[in-house]
């Protein structure tokens, strides 16, 4: 993008995503002036590109954000590929955040033939079906938005080919839900920012937990010993590693619990 913006306006501008063939960008205040050079190296770094979307704000309970089309077409419906899946998403209905793509393959990775896995807050199933791609597992999943629901079933059949492992849906409130269903040998919880799912999907958790949350850099200490705390209270040991995922906002980050229950 260099050829277009100086230094200094690139300084400004932020991160953006590249989601199947839409690009979702924030311009700030100080590049509004240079959104047509913007395009323009957006298209030349990604020729397959076919939207390129301006980031709004989230809204509502399912943290789907609000966007702007500044250029192509009129959608924002795509097929994202990454770790040997396709996932289909509209991002006018869904949440998706295609920066765990390596985090979801570390998680593969952790996981074992065999394992029987809980997701709840599991969006387009984005976790389940690049785990269930690599291992031979059994995976519920719940999801409370209808949208994510109704893609999720759709990726399902559309990876049925490539999957190893099973995936069970279900369509419902976690904080209803999880309390009928037996304990899982691993829980992974992509919890929505804002939401307190840290006691119910201990409880549900035989031998480890994968908690995501959004933690002041000086409350991570603070964080893992409240989990070592909600662990005591079930009456079990554990041990707890908080790993940074990824920048939220400034001295904020998106971290992961790694949780192993004796």
């Amino acid at each position: 993008m260099a050829e277009r913006l100086s230094e200094e306006e690139l300084k400004y501008l932020r991160r953006y995503d590249v989601i199947g063939d839409i690009a979702v960008i924030q311009i700030p205040p100080e590049l509004e002036h240079r959104v047509e050079d913007i395009v323009f190296a957006l298209r030349k770094v990604h020729p397959f590109l076919k939207v390129i979307a301006r980031k709004g704000f989230h809204e509502g309970a399912f943290r789907i954000r609000d966007y702007s089309i500044i250029w192509g077409e009129r959608r924002l419906e795509t097929v994202h590929r990454e770790n040997g899946v396709e996932i289909k998403v509209d991002l006018s209905r869904v949440f998706f955040n295609p920066r765990m793509k390596g985090e979801r393959y570390r998680l593969a990775q952790l996981v074992k033939d065999g394992e029987r896995i809980l997701i709840p807050f599991a969006g387009v199933l984005p976790y389940a079906l690049v785990i269930a791609r690599y291992r031979k597992v059994k995976i519920t999943a719940v999801e409370l938005n209808r949208d994510a629901y109704e893609l999720g079933l759709e990726n399902v059949e559309r990876n049925r080919k490539r999957l190893k492992g099973e995936i069970e849906f279900i369509h419902g409130d976690a904080f209803k839900v999880l309390p009928e269903l037996p304990r899982y040998d691993r829980v992974i919880s992509p919890t929505p920012r804002g939401v307190d799912a840290l006691a119910l999907t201990l409880s549900k958790a035989e031998r480890r937990l994968h908690y995501y949350d959004f933690v002041h850099e000086n409350e991570v200490e603070a964080f893992r010993r409240r989990i070592i705390e909600e662990c005591q209270k079930l009456g079990r040991e554990c041990s707890v590693r908080v790993k940074k995922v990824s920048d939220f906002k400034p001295h904020v980050f998106k971290v992961c619990a790694d949780v192993h229950l004796s």
